[in-house]
């Protein structure tokens, strides 16, 4: 375990974050994170996004989605969107743009894309957000 966390997963500020380079579908990817114990990442504050993009390698997925109503953005795990950092003309009201993204096109920043058939990294976080794992 590292900073409290399971090998593999890094600790930031009492969390624990597990960053896998591995493209596939949101959906996929919220799967995934589920096998794993946990959610895609919920990102709650400035501080805790910049320590995230600073260690970003590439694009991933977010838990942010907007599938059950355009425009009104929630997280995996049910809660409601109360932080976000859009990218310059971000979200733009595309319906088939319901999930959320830290893409690197030209820089990185948070943005709306299609879910169905694009495949991207992602970030899980474990269902008990602080870092209480025993083994």
């Amino acid at each position: 375990m590292v900073g409290g966390c399971p090998n593999g997963w890094k600790s930031f500020s009492g969390h624990c974050y597990l960053f896998v380079y591995k493209r596939i579908t949101w959906m996929n990817a919220g799967i995934e994170c589920h096998n794993r114990g946990g959610y895609l990442v919920q990102v709650d504050n400035s501080h805790e996004e910049r320590w995230l993009t600073s260690q970003l390698k590439d694009e991933v997925w977010l838990g942010m989605n907007d599938t059950q109503n355009a425009g009104h953005w929630r997280w995996s795990n049910k809660s409601i969107v109360s932080y976000t950092n859009w990218r310059y003309s971000e979200p733009n009201g595309e319906r088939s743009e319901n999930c959320g993204c830290y893409c690197k096109i030209p820089v990185t920043g948070l943005v709306s894309i299609g879910m169905t058939d694009l495949t991207n990294n992602w970030i899980c976080l474990p269902w008990i957000r602080q870092c209480t794992f025993t083994f």
